[in-house]
């Protein structure tokens, strides 16, 4: 009876260690969030990546990224990102998947950053159905569009209030102004800043040429009409 009752007992304890070494025979090596494409500096869409590590072959498994982040929500219009293949595992090999979304409001680069290297904003899941597989906090942020301009917080901007007798002159300054499509154009840290509803832009007037481009997304710049120059020159002068 000791015998029958010692060999049930290692036989459970078979199970269990052999069920635990199913469900992480597929894990999660690494994650990360990425922004931006190297070859289109115009496109910025958010990239969601793992790395996943294969230990047996045959199970099936799909990945999901669960958006924690209420901005990061916002900012792309969904609280759950899927990648749309399902995947059946090989032994001892490795997978890199995700997927990709386009944003298409005005962005704080880093805002996105600090909001994912906190651990707190995307959850990374591997899932067969309602089972979930492997789960881990994403904290990885990739960058691979360059700015156009750095910020300095320390350094003093001056922001223009608006009167009711110059908003129209602002207004035509961001509707009629023009993307700079030159690849690699960087300007210096910006002196001016002014805002239109809830929407704020540095601005840079120079003798023949003047610059806008939005707060939120300092990878585009945009150039003023030659009638816009000379009425904002007029102003912050």
């Amino acid at each position: 009876m000791k015998w029958k009752l010692g060999f049930l007992i290692v036989f459970c304890l078979s199970v269990i260690l052999v069920g635990c070494q199913e469900d992480q025979a597929i894990r999660i090596n690494t994650a990360s969030v990425e922004i931006g494409s190297p070859m289109d500096r115009d496109e910025h869409p958010l990239h969601f990546r793992v790395d996943v590590d294969q230990r047996v072959s045959g199970q099936s498994y799909n990945v999901r990224f669960i958006i924690k982040d209420k901005n990061l929500r916002e900012l792309i219009g969904q609280d759950k990102v899927e990648v749309e293949d399902t995947y059946i595992s090989r032994k001892d090999t490795g997978l890199v998947t995700g997927t990709s979304v386009e944003l298409t409001k005005s962005f704080n680069v880093d805002e996105i950053r600090k909001s994912v290297e906190k651990g707190s904003a995307v959850i990374v899941e591997l899932y067969n159905g309602n089972k979930i597989i492997d789960q881990e906090k994403v904290k990885i942020f990739n960058e691979f569009i360059m700015q156009l301009v750095k910020i300095n917080p320390k350094k003093e901007i001056q922001k223009i209030e608006i009167t009711d007798g110059y908003e129209s002159i602002f207004n035509r300054a961001v509707s009629d102004a023009m993307k700079v499509d030159a690849m690699y154009t960087k300007v210096p840290h910006p002196k001016v800043q002014f805002s239109i509803g809830d929407e704020s832009y540095y601005l840079w007037v120079r003798d023949n040429e003047g610059f806008i481009m939005n707060t939120r997304n300092t990878f585009t710049l945009y150039t003023l009409s030659d009638r816009s120059l000379k009425e904002v020159k007029e102003i912050i002068k």
